[in-house]
């Protein structure tokens, strides 16, 4: 069970890329071994019989029908299996909810100050700036320093939630 605390973040994409082998039982098997090792902070065990504990299924099944097809979406560790969420898309993050407006107006005050109140997009100074995600939050970007960008009101509303390699191919053609 996930901490009430975290929530999953889940890219279909990613994870249909990395999973695309497996069977519908064979994915909710994984998917417990996942939220197992998120949960745990640890690597799964290498031990079969608890490795099938987890999924909730016989030794057997696991060895007849899930053993290679699942383990082939895991890294082998020094100590247990591990989760490599670069390949697997789907990551464990801390609920932490929109920044109070106190943190945000900081965050905002030094993006604005790094690009010289100017808009990273069109290069209109001073204004109405806001302070954009170039890969928005909805497609799975943060709020760290790199991932923000002073913009104007006007290039920030047009963006919308593009990601910024297609908004900059779109504007370069205008």
């Amino acid at each position: 069970m996930i901490p009430d605390e975290y929530s999953y973040r889940f890219f279909p994409q990613r994870y249909l890329d990395h999973a695309f082998h497996l069977t519908l039982f064979q994915d909710g098997c994984y998917r417990r071994l996942i939220d197992k090792y998120m949960t745990s902070r640890s690597p799964l065990p290498f031990d079969e019989v608890e490795l099938a504990g987890i999924c909730r299924i016989s030794l057997k099944e696991w060895k007849d029908n899930f053993c290679d097809k699942i383990l082939s979406c895991l890294k082998n560790g020094s100590s247990g299996w591990i989760v490599d969420f670069n390949e697997c898309g789907v990551r464990l993050e801390p609920k932490l909810g929109r920044a109070p407006s106190s943190v945000w107006n900081d965050i905002r005050s030094r993006v604005f100050a790094r690009d010289d109140y100017t808009c990273g997009y069109c290069g209109e100074r001073g204004g109405e700036l806001e302070c954009d995600h170039k890969d928005p939050v909805s497609l799975g970007g943060g709020d760290e320093d790199t991932n923000l960008i002073t913009s104007c009101f006007r290039c920030n509303r047009a963006k919308g939630d593009m990601p910024l390699e297609a908004w900059m191919s779109l504007i370069e053609g205008i």
